[in-house]
């Protein structure tokens, strides 16, 4: 998830001209980005950097022990959960 201090417009606008994969979660107020394969954290700083954006916060999405479960159920077939 990427926070940033301020126009979250314009990090949204740099992770797209990059060619990156992110969801804005409104309520929360902030990115989540999808970085590709192999790809680091470094590269959202550096797009911060080059757009004159400072990030409040950078963290790696973590999945709640209930997503966990629901996608183990999905991807094995199990129905509804």
């Amino acid at each position: 998830h990427v926070r940033v201090k301020s126009e979250r417009e314009k990090m949204a606008a740099a992770l797209k001209s990059a060619g990156l994969n992110f969801v804005s979660q409104e309520g929360m107020g902030h990115l989540e980005v999808q970085l590709p394969e192999g790809g680091s954290a470094d590269l959202i700083w550096r797009l911060a950097k080059q757009h004159g954006l400072q990030i409040r916060h950078l963290a790696p999405a973590t999945v709640s022990l209930e997503q966990a479960f629901e996608k183990a159920l999905t991807d094995k077939g199990g129905g509804e959960a």
